[in-house]
């Protein structure tokens, strides 16, 4: 909330407006290195073992979780610092659940951010134990997170958990394994949609809300928001698998062979404008306008649009882009 807004029963002064998604990243990355490489040394970890969690952690990625939750910080208000370690909690989180659905008995998957899956550049022993590493440092880093209070830090620390658990990414993966394939309707889809990918995003704008100290219905809108732009990411994603380039995307595609998804069930461009709905659906819960008038408006703007423009559509058009 760039103005000043007290609809959560807690008044936010008007944020700077100054940080840039550029420069959310740049924050990002050197923190990610920062902590990682910290740690590495601290707890003499063996180098096979910190050679597979640099791979992962530190691969080209577009960091989207903890940049959402730095620029919604700084609409908020507050000091985009606070949030670095909460923000590299989630990456964390998100790169171990990478190493995870690439192996071969999940999604059997030999690529990720353009380059060998995790397994494949180290093995699977190796992949388990770095994704395990993973996980137990973004509970550790926000657990420790100097910028925020001990309160913070725990409330932080069990979203994270959370997120993980039986009914976040865990789920999600058990239904996306042996529920899609049976999938009638879109609810069925997107129960799946919600766990595997939705949690990650409503844990970086409800953890936004937290440190900026809004009140309750602040953080179940900033919570639902992430849960709507998840299911919005995941439709797309959804799409790239059955017509985008995997040369372009940095992973196979047809990995959703013998899965429902909204494409089977709904067709390309009715799964798109659906995507569509669900990210203006999440912009407007958290008041931003379909301009781009903010610096969190304008990243949400320009992944999905990003995300779009690399789909195939009927006739060879590709959405959002005009161009065949």
């Amino acid at each position: 909330m760039g103005d000043e807004r007290a609809q959560s029963g807690t008044t936010l002064r008007a944020g700077s407006g100054t940080l840039t998604a550029e420069a959310a990243g740049r924050l990002v990355e050197a923190r990610l290195m920062q902590l990682v490489e910290a740690r590495i040394t601290e707890a003499g970890t063996p180098l096979s073992l910190a050679a597979a969690m640099r791979h992962v952690l530190l691969a080209p990625g577009k960091r989207v979780r903890p940049i959402l939750l730095l620029l919604a910080l700084d609409r908020l208000g507050e000091d985009p610092a606070q949030g670095v370690d909460a923000a590299c909690s989630l990456e964390m989180l998100h790169a171990a659940s990478l190493v995870i659905d690439d192996l071969p008995a999940m999604d059997d998957a030999d690529r990720r951010r353009g380059r060998p899956a995790t397994h494949i550049a180290y093995g699977e022993d190796r992949a388990i134990l770095a994704a395990f590493s993973l996980i137990a440092e973004a509970v550790r880093v926000v657990s420790e997170a100097p910028a925020l209070p001990a309160e913070g830090r725990a409330w932080l620390a069990a979203l994270v958990a959370r997120a993980l658990g039986p009914d976040g990414l865990t789920a999600g993966q058990e239904l996306d394994l042996h529920a899609l394939a049976h999938a009638t309707s879109v609810a069925e889809i997107e129960a799946v949609h919600l766990r595997k990918t939705g949690v990650l995003f409503a844990a970086a704008l409800e953890a936004a809300a937290v440190i900026a100290g809004a009140g309750d219905a602040s953080r179940a809108h900033h919570r639902e928001a992430g849960l709507l732009l998840g299911l919005g990411f995941q439709a797309l994603d959804d799409l790239h698998d059955v017509a985008g380039d995997p040369a372009t995307l940095g992973k196979p595609v047809g990995q959703d062979a013998g899965k429902v998804t909204l494409a089977s069930l709904l067709g390309r461009e009715a799964a798109f404008t659906h995507a569509e709905d669900r990210i203006a659906e999440a912009r407007r819960l958290i008041g931003l306008s379909p301009r781009c008038d903010s610096a969190l408006g304008c990243f949400i703007a320009g992944l999905t649009g990003s995300l779009s423009s690399r789909i195939v559509l009927a006739g060879g058009r590709r959405s959002a882009a005009g161009v065949t």
